[in-house]
């Protein structure tokens, strides 16, 4: 590819010391023939994280924005709005460490699919040094929900309906955004967690007919802190999932909503009931990982259906009128 290439989107937030680990990790990543321009987005941190950019300053093509407005999505947002784009917009984030290759497996695969402009790599999860991991933790669905493990086979192809790239690693031709923002009531908050601001995004730009591809050479690491193996993180974890559910999928079944609410919320008690009835024998289940599992899938489901729930007492109807545009099935 030629000169003025990438882009690539850090957004970050009082974790200097994950930041450096990243910057210093991207030193790494080979650039020969590239020009890569580094953004790194500090959403209102009050640690060093100014301090270690202005480390990096000398080490890397280095632009540093400040968004103190709380929120992941606000934060990209403002990059989006600011920053001249190079022809590819590489979207990570401050845990992440690429492989040296990085760049060229980009290029390299948008080279090869001249007629797609958004891709995927692939993500592994890095354990801290010495952390003896459960057995629970190893599980690959587990590993997917809650240590955003993404791996998809090894030979590049699009993405299936119903499925995307995570959002640790991935990549959009600047020409396709045209004006596409990031969901500012999903994501990474201080406050309110609510994940799947980067599957929004993606259905987005499903929806204008991009289909994603995934590329297993783009590798990245997304090193996970000792704090997030714990059982209590990774069912926080599955609860900000369903939460940020609704925002993503939609409200489920919204035809029988458009015609009853009353029995459409019936149906969502049913759903909890059913979800609970499913959970009950799993847990005096003498194997852990399925018991976590399930737990996790629990958790997931249950705050998707109460979070519908109350929103459909919403008196915002705006909110609701974006909400029932959400159908993932208008995301091809």
């Amino acid at each position: 590819m030629t000169s003025d290439d990438f882009t690539v989107l850090i957004p970050t937030r009082n974790r200097a010391a994950a930041l450096e680990i990243t910057l210093e990790a991207m030193t790494r990543v080979r650039r020969d023939g590239l020009r890569v321009r580094f953004v790194v987005i500090d959403n209102g941190s009050s640690d060093q994280t100014r301090a270690v950019l202005d480390r990096f300053r000398a080490r890397l093509p280095l632009v540093t924005l400040c968004e103190p407005s709380a929120g992941k999505s606000r934060a990209l947002n403002h990059a989006l709005r600011h920053v001249a784009l190079g022809a590819v917009v590489v979207f990570t984030d401050d845990d992440i460490t690429p492989m040296e290759d990085w760049f060229e497996v980009i290029g390299e695969c948008c080279a090869r699919w001249p007629q797609h402009d958004v891709f995927g790599g692939a993500i592994e999860p890095a354990w801290p040094p010495g952390c003896l991991l459960p057995g629970w933790a190893k599980q690959e669905t587990v590993q997917i929900l809650a240590f955003a493990r993404h791996a998809l086979g090894s030979e590049e192809h699009e993405y299936a309906f119903g499925e995307n790239p995570f959002g640790g690693n991935f990549w959009v031709r600047s020409c396709a955004l045209n004006g596409l923002r990031f969901e500012e009531r999903v994501g990474a908050h201080p406050t309110r967690q609510r994940l799947g601001d980067e599957t929004q995004f993606l259905q987005q730009l499903r929806r204008r007919g991009r289909t994603p591809v995934h590329v297993p050479g783009a590798r990245v690491l997304h090193r996970v802190e000792a704090a997030r193996t714990t059982k209590a993180a990774v069912y926080r974890r599955a609860l900000q999932g369903g939460l940020g559910a609704v925002y993503v999928r939609g409200l489920p079944e919204l035809e029988l909503f458009g015609r009853s609410r009353s029995r459409w919320r019936i149906g969502r008690v049913q759903q909890i009931g059913a979800r609970l009835r499913r959970l009950l024998p799993c847990l005096f289940s003498p194997d852990e990982t399925r018991r976590v599992r399930e737990t996790i899938l629990f958790i997931w489901k249950v705050s998707e259906h109460a979070q519908a729930l109350r929103l459909s007492f919403c008196a915002d109807t705006s909110l609701m009128a974006w909400i029932s545009t959400q159908d993932p099935h208008t995301a091809r």
